[in-house]
């Protein structure tokens, strides 16, 4: 499946809660990194199967406003709002435009852009990390969000406006409106990104891509020619291949963004057999250097751990900060999983999460003489604990072993790393 059901995520009873979180932990830090909302499309492909060439799923089109500097008469100058609705205009094959008029769709979508059941779904998960830390923990109920809260996004439009909806549904509108100042949002230049794998600036990481995913097509090529080009072939051109054209994930992504925003699709392309084998074969060639190259794991996610890990020392150090939130992508989340050795071989669905929980436990001396403190770090992903296997209770590291896990994935100079020798 392409979104996550509600069957796919735990509901804690009371007494399993207490479990979860016994009352000797005291929680510091909740840093939480999503994938994105349902999207549209990144590409028109199978448009002969009946999938459409425009998803008019985006009405939030309508709502735009714009910052504009105005200048008075006098020369002062202000800012002010300028509400527009935005419209798609295409090109024809021989690159003529077709251009958009009033009457044009209202609601479509660009190619990639976050839909309007992705902006409910997002929304939804920021409601259930309040009904989980804040509701049912009592954890931040009352946020300085200038000191206590990190919001931070890749440069991609839906991983900006996911995040939007996951805060809007954390701190709903009620808390909103107390707001003495805007909010902060952190973004960084595509060139410095790491909220997801970076090949674009790392000739290494790419040289490796390009070699696992020649390994993923050696290894299911032939295994594609069999079925899934019995089913696609009517459709594309046969045989289906990893690094066919379109690609194989291209089909995948475009199957998957169908089926995430409820659209129908012809039977065939909902065949079990066929969406199993397309699914193992594009985690095999997306995710597969991770889970066999340390290089692969420390210039696709060391980074991004190094910073979590940053903000994790930093809380014991005395950091005020207690709730961290990332807009970020599918292949952010599967790098992260299989990086500390927790993957599970499934694509991460849209709206799929990880929770990175920071905890103290205060213990005393056997006669009182001092209090010790013990912190430690546990990571669940779609709610269920994923366990690590290089910490000694794999379900919960010390500070300690965490941080010599990451130390061991972050590099000392990526940028260096990422020559190609």
């Amino acid at each position: 499946m392409a979104s996550l059901l509600p069957s796919d995520i735990h509901r804690y009873s009371d007494a399993e809660l207490s479990e979860l979180y016994p009352a000797d932990l005291k929680l510091l830090l909740v840093q939480s990194i999503f994938r994105h909302g349902e999207r549209a499309p990144v590409r028109v492909r199978l448009e002969n199967a009946g999938i459409p060439r425009h998803f008019d799923l985006c009405n939030h089109v309508s709502l735009f406003q714009a910052a504009v500097k105005l200048v008075n008469d006098a020369g002062n100058t202000t800012w002010g709002r300028l509400p527009y609705t935005r419209l798609i205009e295409e090109t024809d094959d021989t690159g003529k435009a077709r251009l958009a008029s009033p009457g044009s769709a209202k609601g479509t979508c660009l190619l990639g852009e976050l839909t309007d059941k992705g902006r409910a779904s997002t929304v939804h998960l920021g409601e259930r990390l309040r009904e989980l830390y804040v509701t049912r923990l009592g954890f931040a109920r009352e946020i300085n969000v200038s000191k206590e809260l990190y919001l931070r996004s890749s440069p991609m439009p839906r991983a900006l406006e996911s995040l939007q909806q996951v805060y809007s549904g954390l701190f709903p509108v009620d808390t909103l409106n107390r707001l003495t100042e805007p909010i902060h949002i952190r973004q960084r230049n595509f060139t410095e990104e790491n909220l997801f794998p970076n090949e674009g600036m790392c000739p290494k990481l790419r040289q490796l891509s390009v070699e696992y995913a020649k390994k993923a097509a050696d290894e299911w090529n032939p295994i594609l020619a069999g079925h899934v080009t019995d089913v696609l072939g009517r459709y594309v051109d046969a045989p289906v291949r990893v690094d066919g054209h379109p690609r194989l994930s291209g089909l995948m992504d475009t199957i998957n963004a169908t089926r995430g925003n409820d659209l129908e699709l012809p039977a065939e392309l909902l065949d079990a057999e066929m969406l199993d084998t397309m699914h193992k074969a594009v985690v095999s060639e997306w995710f597969g250097g991770y889970l066999a190259d340390n290089t692969y794991r420390r210039l696709g996610a060391g980074r991004i751990l190094g910073d979590f890990k940053d903000q994790i020392v930093a809380v014991t150090k005395g950091s005020p900060l207690k709730f961290a939130l990332y807009g970020a992508h599918d292949t952010t989340l599967g790098a992260i999983l299989a990086s500390v050795g927790g993957f599970d071989h499934e694509w991460p669905r849209f709206t799929s999460h990880i929770a990175l929980e920071t905890f103290e436990r205060k213990s005393s001396s056997f006669l009182g003489l001092f209090e010790a403190r013990q912190h430690l770090v546990r990571m669940r992903y779609n709610d269920r604990i994923i366990n690590i296997p290089s910490c000694r209770n794999p379900q919960m590291c010390t500070l300690k072993e965490f941080v010599d896990l990451v130390d061991k994935l972050t590099p000392d100079d990526w940028q260096e790393e990422c020559k190609i020798n």
